[in-house]
């Protein structure tokens, strides 16, 4: 059985919109990067502190509510792994 082409076009848009998308996420990765090192440079040590405080609260407050859910779906394995990128991107920067 052979794909129609309607498909494949729909298939090649897709594929094409991921990259995209995975370009965007790594772009932004990379400006948060570069706005946190900026920041850095301008605050006290008491203000990066208290970033940092802040920052922890946040990922306490998202273990909390994420704990115990267990996906429903591939959407939401893959919404998981966003997630999970994000969060170790956020931390590469902070560290």
């Amino acid at each position: 059985m052979s794909a129609q082409p309607g498909n494949v076009t729909l298939r090649c848009r897709l594929e094409k919109l991921s990259d995209d998308w995975e370009r965007l996420i790594t772009a932004l990765h990379d400006g948060e990067s570069n706005v946190h090192a900026a920041l850095m440079l301008l605050l006290s040590p008491q203000q990066a502190l208290n970033e940092l405080i802040s920052w922890l609260q946040s990922v306490e407050m998202t273990i909390r509510e994420e704990s115990g859910k267990a996906p429903d779906s591939s959407a939401d394995v893959r919404c998981e792994q966003e997630k999970y990128r994000v969060c170790i991107s956020r931390c590469s920067i902070t560290i």
